[in-house]
């Protein structure tokens, strides 16, 4: 668990178990478990009052962690012999009807004789666990995933992941990534991007007759192999926009953006190009996570450092040229050895949730 301040000592924060009202932004970090962001959200002299978060507030926030009550100081874990006994990962947070929801995908251990790409290609589901504080989290649905694969021959018949999750007008909207078993040369697994809908986020229908509602680009695309990951918002007038991960073995890992009237129909934007300025290797960008004021836009997204995956974030006026913010540093530094991202083989922190101000 990480926490930030904003010009405020650090003597005025109260414990993560403390009764004591706070405001903080809340986001969810994946890797093979889960961690969690709480960043302040007040000043010096009096606690602000409700209202939504700003962009401003998000890019300049400082994040440090604070301990869960899993494996490593995680919030949530895989689980032994079950379906996501290897890992759990890519949460996507709502806050609904006075709790949280994480939806998150998982995928089973490897078995002996079984090809390291077994589980990758055809195990991924999605799950759910409720919270009221985002850190004691609980398994829903018995423990089984609220999520899994569509109908033989469909584009997710062999796996679902990358879920995002939104609350809108009562209803659960879940974008995600299908999977249908097929690779790339390079043997990168394709993912396209469907959408389900739910009242009570464990039953779900698949809407645009259990399609994807984003299709990987043509041969060459820098979305060829992978349109996958994406981050929602709804913006003024109704409409959505999207930043999403894709991958091609020409460009690797990029970010693209689009746009749709209603979450369904979505038509890619810059050209179904990605955008720019996130990184000074435009081919080395992935887990993005959205978030809007309606005036301005902020980008966490991770890219490498020293070898590892690590966040950062960006801004923009129009969704498509984004500035680093200032410095332009990772917003988490590296974790110590009782951690359990110490030394995660590649992926430092990655795929993170959407922010959201917690009182």
């Amino acid at each position: 668990v990480l926490v930030p301040t904003m010009n405020r000592p650090a003597d005025e924060f109260s414990s993560p178990h403390s009764r004591t009202p706070r405001k903080s932004v809340a986001c969810q970090l994946g890797g093979g478990v889960l961690a969690i962001l709480l960043a302040a959200c007040s000043s010096s002299t009096a606690p602000i009052p409700d209202r939504p978060l700003t962009a401003e507030e998000l890019l300049t926030a400082t994040f440090t962690r604070t301990q869960g009550l899993a494996f490593g100081g995680a919030v949530f874990d895989r689980q032994p012999s079950s379906w996501h006994s290897q890992a759990v990962a890519t949460p996507s947070i709502v806050r609904a009807r006075g709790r949280f929801w994480m939806f998150f995908a998982g995928n089973r251990e490897i078995l002996p004789g079984e090809s390291p790409y077994g589980p990758y290609l055809h195990d991924s589901r999605i799950g759910l666990a409720n919270s009221t504080d985002g850190i004691n989290w609980v398994i829903a649905n018995d423990g089984d995933p609220v999520l899994t694969v569509g109908a033989p021959g469909s584009f997710d018949d062999e796996g679902v992941s990358h879920p995002e999750g939104n609350y809108i007008d009562g209803t659960f909207y879940l974008w995600y990534g299908g999977i249908d078993g097929t690779q790339a040369s390079n043997l990168v697994r394709t993912e396209r991007i469907g959408l389900a809908t739910s009242s009570d986020g464990i039953h779900w229908t698949r809407e645009h007759d259990g399609q994807p509602v984003l299709d990987v680009g043509p041969a060459g695309s820098p979305d060829a192999v992978q349109a996958t990951a994406p981050s929602v918002v709804r913006v003024g007038d109704g409409s959505f926009r999207m930043v999403y991960a894709a991958y091609s073995v020409q460009h690797t890992h990029t970010l693209m953006t689009a746009a749709s009237p209603d979450g369904i129909h979505w038509t890619k934007l810059n050209g179904a190009q990605p955008v720019t300025g996130v990184t000074a290797d435009p081919n080395q960008a992935l887990g993005p996570s959205l978030f809007s004021d309606g005036t301005s836009d902020v980008l966490l997204f991770s890219k490498i450092t020293d070898g590892q995956w690590m966040l950062y974030r960006a801004a923009s006026s129009n969704g498509i040229q984004w500035t680093p913010a200032e410095p332009d540093v990772a917003v988490l530094g590296p974790a110590p050895p009782s951690d359990f991202a110490y030394e995660t083989a590649g992926n430092h922190s990655v795929h993170p949730s959407k922010p959201l101000l917690v009182d």
